[in-house]
């Protein structure tokens, strides 16, 4: 007896029982914890499919006592103290622990027969066990027998003989007919013969008296059973390692196809699918064993979800392609492909897995390997193929795999494992599928019972609770909350589990049972199941687009036939319709609205108002046609019936009911209401519901609905409602919200530019100060008077409230106040003296500062101020602290102290989380920021001001005598413009602008507050306000070089003729949907004759006289008229940015209108007019359209500033029509950044735009111009754009390659000869050919490959060469022969061997006797001539005979050649009538060619050669010339404008200012900027002592929170303010801080000014308090470290803080574990290169704590990552290096070649990998040192 066959613990078998009953004992699936014996299943030679249900594994016994104790005292019924209760849990989970670790002894000890064991449940990983206390389902006198989770003492069984022949104590051996009898029952395990109803031919496995036998085979064991290696029963994904694609079995067609399915997602081993899963079965000669597999055994793969075998099979397939060729092998080959079958026992399923390594045959194989695929009964292999099989599809994502007799390296699969939780919920879904499609085979054929629906309704929700990954217990599932899981939410799909729901809730209705049927009290149990289903279907959508789509595309109409049922399904429709817009505009329409409108009426409630609320929104953005379909329901005189007018009468609001005389008044509505009159709440809540869906219907200026309610629902009344402190929180906020979106936000009123760049001479005024000052806004109009009167009265009650957000009803209102005095703001209904005292109040409402004492803190504070300010000499004060932190102290001792039920700071802690909240505090920073925008606009003017006074009083002081003015930087008073500029940030000059009046310390104080939530997007608005407020200096003079006076009559008639234009092409966008069509669905008026909104005399309604004008007038009237307007905008503008000839030609570029149209947001007006929707067949529309797009590429012409900014909303361009790809031509053209940044992306969206919208150019134009920028070929882009082009098929690559083609190529020729048409097939080859030439230009190797299957070099001459070619053929393959062929890496043997290019020379000198014959060129086809033979013709030959390949070329027989090209060059050269570039390329065609004779010794004629150096000395002096001239022309001043004398005086004058103050207040920028850093070193001080804030800011709890926010700033991407945020945290660890008197002076100011008097003046920080000290202290710190630190003294003059101190600081901060996951993170490169920068300054001075913090981490966490990223981006850089760098193709030496510049994006690649070496080389260094 060998070891191998005594059973073992820890090996896997399983139990066959003998006797009556024969069969595997197995389970029911996940879904279900009973055990069965299945008799016909199989047997020990055919064993059941499903084998895996029949397997256990051997177990140690575990104990169960404290569980069982504590499981008691957990009962509910169970009354038992919280701290035993705890202790009980602790003491259950120790046992659980210790459990385990007894089980791992134990494995691999022998089980001996009378011993216990335990039998784990491999699939659901439960233990079988008895019930002794319940009886069997079927054998009423038995014990239950199921599966139990945690198991229990019921799961213990002796092992004992069933035959005499062993007894007690032998060691159990495999195959050994065994007896199972429970330990607590003492009856032994029974196969019974009773057969379960709901599962017929399973029978039950109880416990009883019986005489049972169980042979236990063994499956595998235990030493077999490990991690690392492959074996059998494991669940795989195979991995293509090249394709980078997962093999997957599906459905398609009604067909089970395997085949390679392509992924999305950016890392492709990220995909999930369920369908991707394999499991493995070892081959051997017991058909239950499996084992572990080696490299010499045999496989099957059985897919996991539908049970179907990797199998082989012929491809019928009549495909031709070289793959298949490859594939076939043979003419009389078959080509094999993968298949799936539903059998396993049969050969053609049988594998063999070939290792990529050399390896012994005999080894097992690891888990993680690569392998190839070997069919064995066809001996042949796996092969990948582009071949799709979903043809049909736009982005076909399944490919073929095919076999092929040869083995490629290539074709290798990794076997990536899958974990073991992953696979159970496969199981559990795949189970849980079947028992569904089960009960509705049952529910339509109603046979379902009682217990049925028991078990239908714990599936379903068991089903739930899965989704949402929380245990089914006693909660309610109906409302349980939670996050779903996206992969289970995809597993619910892809397992048809959603399917079958729907399903079952179709099941019970047929034509004899309609669905109204429902509301029968019979179908009450079956309504509870529906709603389960509809909450099922709701949490499986949840934040998945994929259900979403699938869930909208195939039972939507169906959903929509339950609603109303009271089965919760208009509540699911509403949440997979709620913030997805894609889904609202498809599957929305009239007859949807209908069906919520009916039951509207039916049941009168405001709940389908909401619904219908929620589908006129979109992510707080407003859907115009729903929107519009609404109104035509809701608003129509049939539909008046169920609304609530609303009147004034006798200054009280009255409602009347539904269309009736019934009145109401809404002040005793309200009141009632609140004392519990449950018929008023209903009414109240319905008319709620009204208004808030009346607020959405006119959302975003939608003036049908607008126009129809502002007559009824005026601003009086609503103010009045508004304002009425008697009605609810809830109602006021309604009715605010219908002011703002009815009245307020709606023409005229516009958003006012805060930041006017574009700014009139004589518009500036002599002085200015804030009362005069008026910002760029229009005062309110008048009936809005009492509106801006509210909310100042509104937020000043907020103001003196202490507790401003302890109501979460006013919380409501709140919000909706403050957004509208946002609108407010925005619109400019505030002057600016106004907004700064609006600011005040803001600023007073977030301040956490409260009490009534809060006045006389500002007072003292500003006494304070005075007081430094008279003493800022002298260093010391008398005073023994600051005024501020005396009074702040004062003020917090004032307030009352918080209690548990009192709210603290700004609100509860309730209220911190409430989101309301936080978007009422998020307005308000929106809020002030524009604010901010305006005192920036206010500075700026002040600026202004001053240079016009400066510049008027020395125009006076000196004039010529000729007249003129004499202009110098100090004429105009520069010297004294410094100090006036100074003035406008001095507080004591200009208190106001402060914004607060304690001098901006408030303002501080609650930009710190903020930045302490958790709320990301208001933290986020704060941090930018934070950094804006210490970088006032550096916006100003930013944004005053932005500046463009606009000085000249013709600048200020633009200006005016511009702001009109746009004015009224924004009024049009606006009520777009008056005039254009959305669709052919609404191309008749809106309502028709039949639909008149008349309204009844004696019923009142919500219908205005406007309403029925605007909808019974055709839109037709208004259209043309509004399409005229539109156009001739539209050519105004884009004459401005253009200058024509004579012809109608462009010849330049308007850049001062250029910028001025930017400056006045032209561009964001005509952005907004293509997002309009339209009937794309509205001929009127599409001209609009496409003049809109002239605009945009007359707008970006040439200048690099505009095409950024449209470069921004590229994705509006990537639609796929022609005028789009015009303009994104546009934007990209001869901007080389911008054609760097071109993403893989937008260049595969053109190429798949010329497969399905046609061959049209414009599409390979947009393509010529990314591999080509400004004359600069881009590697990277012509490597993706060849890579893209030869994926796509023959009907893009048009290449007329065969004899058929050929022939059709010579007719198009033919016919473009005579009638050239840009739209022609030829003209697109012809920019095809152009496109291959630009991605091989300039030494391309990989492209150079590529381009040479695709047009051989017999193709060429052959073309070239042929009588009917036409010139722009010729310089087409020409140009594509010198860059492809001759101008190239590597040598082409071909080219110089071969007569190719001596034909084509032949024809050269033909094509060049024609030309300097025939004289001028006169035709069109002349012109085409002349400029191929003068360009192309001569680049090519000079390139080729200047290759270092050519020596062959000018062998003793070639010579001839050689000189008569030579003679006709230069017989080119002497036509008088050629332009300068034509000269330029035959000089220097000559040129090379003489040099090359004179290198090679090849005799030219005197008289040739004197004629030559006469030509290349005229040459070279006209080029000296020339760049003599060029070199003045680029010395003079770059503004280059044109107009008077003064007028260019002015321009001067503004930019030497400009210049000025970039030189003179760079320091302080830098002094300010650097008070930042100091207020984030003690940001504590701002707050007063004993506040929590002081608490919370305090020991780095200010900069921790930073840190933190960082991270999570990663997901939602703002990349601006990260890398800013890291810059300010890495210049806290700044050493060397140098700064002039004045901006020390300036600094100092700063700080006394927030800081008070506890100011270092020596060092410019803070004076350190001590109080910290002792915490920076570590008691356990090695002597060596802490004599380092001892010796750093290093002082960063903050705070008196060593550096060591500071990066100690940080890295407990988090800022180590931050720059390690920056690092990991997919970041741009700007945040990766700045974060390495932190990592080096943490690491600066060799710290060894930080560095010890760094090791640790590596040690601890997974390292690898960090150092695989940072080799990754060395590789990276380094590619980018060699593939973006860019050559002037244009620039031609004197050597007749190229020659390579490094341009700024080298550099930039280089700084980046330098810094990314110096990092890891940091890294490493650190570890060594802490190791050694």
């Amino acid at each position: 007896m060998t070891s191998a066959s005594i059973l073992n613990i820890g090996d896997v078998v399983s139990l066959y029982a003998e006797g009556q009953v024969c069969g595997f004992i197995s389970t029911l699936g996940l879904v279900d914890d009973r055990t069965v014996i299945r008799p016909d299943d199989g047997d020990y030679q055919n064993p059941p499919r499903k084998f895996r249900d029949c397997l256990f594994k051997v177990c140690a016994m575990n104990r169960y006592t404290a569980q069982k104790q504590f499981k008691k005292a957990a009962k509910p019924t169970t009354i038992t103290d919280a701290v035993l209760l705890k202790k009980l849990q602790h003491a259950a989970e120790l046992e659980k622990r210790q459990n385990d670790e007894e089980a791992e002894k134990l494995v691999g000890s022998i089980v001996t027969y009378g011993s216990i064991i335990q039998l784990l449940h491999l699939k659901s990983n439960k233990y079988l066990t008895v019930n002794k206390r319940l009886p069997a389902l079927l054998e009423k006198n038995a014990m239950r027998v199921n599966l139990d989770q945690n198991g229990s003492e019921g799961s213990w069984f002796y092992v004992l003989p069933y035959y005499k022949l062993r007894s007690n104590g032998d060691n159990v051996v495999v195959n050994d007919k065994v007896k199972l009898v429970p330990v607590n029952a003492n009856q032994p395990l029974h196969a019974s013969g009773s057969e379960l109803s709901d599962n017929p031919g399973c029978m039950e496995v109880n416990s009883i008296n019986c005489d049972t036998s169980w042979k236990i085979s063994l499956f595998m064991d235990y030493k077999e059973n490990r991690d690392d290696i492959l074996k059998g029963g494991d669940v795989v994904r195979l991995f293509h390692a090249e394709e980078e694609k997962f093999l997957t079995c599906d459905d398609y067609k009604g067909k089970s196809v395997v085949f390679l399915r392509s992924t999305g997602r950016t890392t492709k081993t990220a995909a999930t699918s369920s369908k991707a899963l394999w499991e493995v079965e070892v081959v051997a000669n017991d058909p239950c064993r499996g084992g572990a597999g080696k490299w010499n055994s045999l496989y099957r793969f059985k897919h996991l979800a539908t049970g179907q075998y990797l199998a082989c099979e012929i491809d019928p397939d009549p495909i031709t392609d070289p793959n298949r060729q490859k594939l076939r092998g043979g003419t009389d080959m078959p080509v094999f492909q993968l298949c799936s079958v539903p059998y396993g026992h049969d050969i053609f399923s049988i594998f063999e897995l070939d290792p990529t390594t050399i390896i012994k045959g005999d080894e097992l194989v690891p888990r993680s390997s690569y392998v190839r695929l070997r069919h064995l009964r066809t001996n042949t292999w796996c092969h990948a193929t582009n071949v799709p099989l979903d043809k049909n599809n736009d982005n076909p994502v399944m490919h073929k795999v095919g076999l092929a007799r040869i083995r490629e390296d290539k074709e290798a699969f990794a076997i990536v494992s899958v974990p073991v939780a992953e696979v159970r919920d496969l199981d559990f879904a795949n189970d849980a599928c079947i028992v569904l499609r089960e009960a509705v085979h049952q529910v339509k054929a109603g046979t379902l019972t009682q217990n049925g629906r028991k078990a239908l309704t714990v599936l379903l929700s068991e089903l739930i609770c899965f989704c949402l990954e929380v245990d089914l217990t006693t909660r309610d599932v109906m409302n349980v909350q939670g996050k779903p899981n996206r992969d289970r939410q995809k597993l619910i799909r892809e397992q048809d589990i959603l399917k079958q729901v729907f399903e079952l809730l179709k099941a019970p209705f047929n034509k004899e049972v309609p669905m109204e049927s429902l509301l029968d009290k019979k179908m009450a149990p079956f309504r509870s199941i529906c709603r389960l289903c509809y909450r099922m279907v709701k949490v499986s959508q949840q934040s998945y687009r994929k259900n979403q789509e699938y869930i909208a595309k195939t039972w939507f109409s169906f959903m929509q036939s339950q609603i109303g049922y009271d089965i919760n399904a208009e509540d699911t429709i509403t949440a997979l319709l709620n913030n997805n817009r894609k889904l609202l505009e498809k599957h929305i329409n009239a007859s949807e609205i209908d069906t919520f409108v009916r039951l509207v009426r039916k049941n009168k409630e405001g709940r389908y108002l909401s619904y219908l609320s929620d589908l006129c929104v979109c992510k707080g953005v407003a859907i115009a046609s729903t929107q519009e379909l609404i109104c035509k329901s809701v608003l129509s005189t049939q539909n008046s019936d169920i609304l609530i007018d609303t009147r004034l009468m006798n200054d009280e609001v009255y409602i009347f009911m539904y269309g009736s005389q019934e009145k109401f008044s809404l002040k005793m509505l309200s009141k009632n209401a609140a004392e519990g009159d449950e018929t008023d709440q209903s009414i109240l809540a319905y008319y709620q519901c009204q208004l808030d869906l009346f607020s959405q219907m006119c959302q975003e200026r939608q003036y049908l609905a607008i126009n129809s309610l502002k007559g009824q629902l005026s601003v009086d009344l609503l103010l009045k409602c508004m304002s009425d402190e008697d009605l609810s929180h809830d109602l006021r906020a309604s009715f605010s919200r219908l002011m703002l979106h009815m009245h307020v936000d709606r023409e005229p009123q516009e958003n006012h530019q805060s930041v006017k760049y574009a700014r009139l001479w004589s518009f500036i005024p002599d002085e200015i100060t804030i009362n005069n000052y008026c910002p760029p806004a229009a005062q309110a109009p008048e009936k809005f008077t009492h509106v801006t009167k509210f909310v100042r009265d509104y937020l000043g009650t907020l103001e003196s409230n202490t507790y401003v957000f302890r109501d979460s009803q006013q919380n409501k209102l709140t919000y909706e106040v403050v957004n509208l005095a946002k609108h407010l703001v925005y619109f400019g209904f505030f002057g600016f003296k106004d907004l700064l005292a609006l600011t005040k109040t803001m600023l007073s409402i977030l301040d956490c500062v409260k009490g009534p004492n809060k006045e006389v803190l500002r007072a003292i504070t500003d006494l304070g101020t005075a007081v430094t300010n008279m003493v800022l000499g002298d260093n010391k004060s008398g005073t023994s602290g600051s005024a501020t932190d005396v009074a702040a102290g004062g003020g917090q001792g004032a307030a009352p102290a918080p209690s548990p039920a009192q709210p603290k700071g700004t609100g509860s802690a309730k209220s911190e989380s409430d989101v309301i909240v936080m978007n009422t505090k998020l307005k308000i920073i929106e809020i002030l920021e524009f604010i901010m925008n305006v005192r920036l606009d206010y500075r700026i003017t002040a600026l202004l001001v001053i240079f016009k006074r400066n510049f008027s009083g020395s125009q006076k002081s000196e004039i010529l005598e000729n007249g003129e003015s004499k202009r110098s930087a100090f004429d105009i008073g520069m010297s004294s413009i410094i100090p006036e500029a100074e003035k406008i940030f001095e507080s004591e000059n200009c208190p106001e602008l402060d914004l607060d009046g304690c001098q901006g310390k408030t303002f501080l104080r609650v930009l710190l507050h903020l930045a302490m939530h958790d709320y990301i997007n208001l933290v986020s608005g704060a941090l930018q306000l934070l950094l804006r407020h210490f970088s006032q200096r550096k916006e100003v003079l930013h944004a005053f070089k932005q500046v463009q006076l606009l000085v000249s009559q013709s600048d200020v008639e633009n200006y005016t003729q511009i702001r009109a234009d746009l004015d009224k092409l924004r009024l049009m966008v606006e009520k777009s949907e008056l005039w254009v069509y959305a669709g052919s669905k609404i191309k008749e008026p809106v309502v028709g004759p039949s639909d008149t909104l008349s309204v009844k005399a004696d019923a009142p309604s919500v219908i205005a006289s406007e309403w029925s004008v605007d909808l019974e007038s055709s839109k037709d009237d208004k259209s043309e008229k509004y399409f005229y307007q539109i156009i001739q905008i539209f050519k105004r503008l884009t004459s401005l940015c253009q200058q024509l000839d004579k012809h109608g030609k462009v010849i330049k570029n308007n850049k001062h209108e250029q910028r001025l149209l930017k400056n006045l947001s032209a561009h964001e007006a005509v952005l907004d007019l293509l997002s309009v929707s339209y009937d794309k067949k509205d001929p009127c529309m599409k001209e609009v359209m496409s003049y809109a797009h002239m605009f945009l590429q007359a707008f970006v012409m040439n200048n690099p500033q505009n095409q950024a900014i449209l470069h921004n909303y590229i994705d509006k361009f990537l639609i796929g029509g022609i005028h789009e790809a015009v303009t994104a031509t546009a934007i990209f053209k001869d901007n080389m950044q911008l054609c760097l940044c071109v993403t893989e992306t937008i260049i595969q969206h053109f190429v798949r735009c010329i497969e399905t919208h046609g061959l049209h150019v414009e599409y390979l134009q947009f393509l010529q111009t990314v591999v080509k920028s400004d004359g600069q070929y881009l590697r990277k882009c012509q490597d993706i754009v060849m890579q893209e082009l030869l994926q796509v098929g023959e009907e893009v690559m048009v290449l007329y390659n065969d004899r058929q083609s050929f022939a059709q190529l010579i007719q198009h020729m033919n016919d473009y000869r005579e009638h050239p048409s840009p739209s022609s097939p030829l003209h697109y080859h012809i920019e095809l050919v152009h496109l291959l030439s630009a991605c091989t230009e300039g030494k391309n190797v990989y492209t150079e490959i590529k381009c040479h299957s695709l047009l051989p070099l017999d193709d060429i001459v052959h073309i070239a060469t042929h009588a009917d070619c036409i010139p722009e053929v010729k310089i087409a393959y020409v140009n594509f022969l010198n860059h492809c062929y001759v101008d190239t890496e590597v040598e082409m043997k071909e080219i110089y061997t071969s007569n190719h290019m001596w034909e084509l020379f032949e024809n050269f000198l033909v094509d060049i006797s024609l030309v300097s014959n025939n004289g001028p060129p006169k035709s069109h086809n002349e012109k085409i001539l002349e400029k191929y033979v003068t360009i192309p013709v001569m680049q090519i030959i000079s390139s080729f005979f200047s290759s270092p390949f050519s020596d062959s070329s000018t062998s003793q027989n070639r010579q001839p050649m050689f000189m008569r090209l030579l003679k006709g060059a230069f017989q080119l050269s002497r036509c008088e009538w050629l332009s300068g570039e034509q000269k330029f390329h035959i000089e220097h065609c000559i040129k090379a060619l003489s040099e090359i004779a004179n290198e090679r010794k090849i005799i030219i004629t005197t008289e040739l050669s004197a004629q030559m150096s006469s030509l290349l000395n005229r040459s070279m002096l006209g080029n000296r010339i020339g760049n003599k001239w060029m070199d003045r022309v680029r010395s003079r001043r770059p503004s280059g404008m044109s107009g008077s004398k003064d007028y260019r005086t002015i321009i001067e004058g503004l930019q030497d200012i400009v210049v000025l103050f970039e030189e003179e207040m760079r320091p302080q920028v830098e002094a300010e900027t650097s008070v930042l850093v100091d207020v984030m070193h003690r940001p504590d001080r701002l707050f007063p002592e004993d506040s929590d804030s002081r608490g919370q800011c305090a020991g780095g709890g200010f900069v921790s929170k930073l840190i933190n926010h960082c991270e999570k700033m990663l997901e939602n991407v703002d990349e601006g303010l990260i890398i800013r945020l890291l810059n300010t945290i890495r210049c806290m660890m700044k050493t060397n801080l140098q700064f002039t008197p004045d901006a020390l002076s300036l600094r100092m100011r700063l700080l006394q000014r927030y800081y008070g008097d506890s100011v270092v003046e020596s060092s410019g920080g803070l004076e350190g308090s001590g109080e910290d000290d002792d915490a920076e202290e570590e008691d356990n710190e090695e002597d060596w470290c802490t004599k380092i630190r001892q010796s750093n003294t290093v002082s960063v003059a903050r705070d008196d803080l060593t550096l060591f101190q500071v990066q100690c600081l940080l890295d407990s901060a988090g800022a180590t574990e931050l720059f390690i996951k920056l690092v990991i993170s997919d970041a741009s490169p700007d945040v990766f290169h700045e974060s390495l920068q932190l990592g080096i300054s943490l690491l600066e001075g060799g710290n060894p704590l930080i560095q010890r913090s760094f090791y640790d981490r590596f040690v601890n966490q997974n390292s690898e990552q960090f150092f695989y990223t940072i080799f990754t981006k060395m590789q990276k850089a380094i590619a980018e290096i060699k593939s973006c760098h860019a050559v002037a193709t244009t620039d031609v030496t004197s050597q007749g070649h190229s020659k390579p510049r490094v341009d700024d994006v080298q550099v930039c690649a280089e700084s980046v990998l330098w810094r990314a070496y110096h990092e890891i080389y940091t890294a490493y260094l650190s570890m060594y040192i802490c190791k050694f």
